[in-house]
């Protein structure tokens, strides 16, 4: 378990915000640093985002209701981040894959956070001390959608916020469900 929290409290958001740096945190997502930098590094933040999501989802899974349900719809949104990671983003030599990507990107963090708030519907039917986790979970959505509005766009601040703030807030409820 303190290798879980070594990696969701200190590496992950390190390296998320040494991988975001590189872009400006308003004007630019982090699409933007692939086509600066080496490709293998956006792609290795996928994947390091993808595990520290599944760190906190797959054993609140366990205890969820709709297990095969959340499981698939988990994993298409992976695989949807994924398929969006591959994809380039060069808007101004391919815009038909530029936009595909931004499409797959939105799809998939939308369909992470919906499998989260389900998870928390599924959850909170057996497991009644878990309501306060609504209340954090709205507040997380609040502040993602507010500066995703006050931007007009999805900016690196966006998603350094969600790429950090769901992992550990992931990680906190497994927590309170294994007790």
């Amino acid at each position: 378990m303190k290798l879980k929290m070594l990696y969701i409290y200190f590496l992950y958001p390190i390296g998320t915000f040494l991988y975001a740096i590189q872009a400006s945190l308003t004007d630019e997502n982090l699409t933007y640093v692939r086509s600066l930098k080496n490709p293998l590094l956006f792609l290795f933040w996928a994947a390091a985002t993808i595990t520290a999501l599944a760190i906190g989802f797959f054993p609140c899974l366990k205890a969820s209701i709709h297990q095969k349900q959340l499981k698939r719809a988990v994993l298409a949104s992976a695989v949807l981040f994924v398929l969006a990671a591959l994809c380039p983003y060069a808007p101004e030599t391919i815009p038909i894959l530029s936009d595909l990507h931004v499409a797959l990107s939105f799809i998939s963090l939308g369909g992470m956070l919906a499998c989260i708030g389900l998870m928390l519907v599924s959850l909170s039917w057996n497991h009644t001390h878990l309501q306060i986790f609504w209340s954090v979970y709205v507040c997380i959505c609040i502040i993602a959608i507010s500066i995703l509005f006050y931007y007009m766009k999805v900016n690196s601040l966006v998603e350094i916020f969600v790429a950090i703030v769901s992992p550990i807030f992931l990680l906190e409820l497994s927590k309170k469900v294994s007790q």
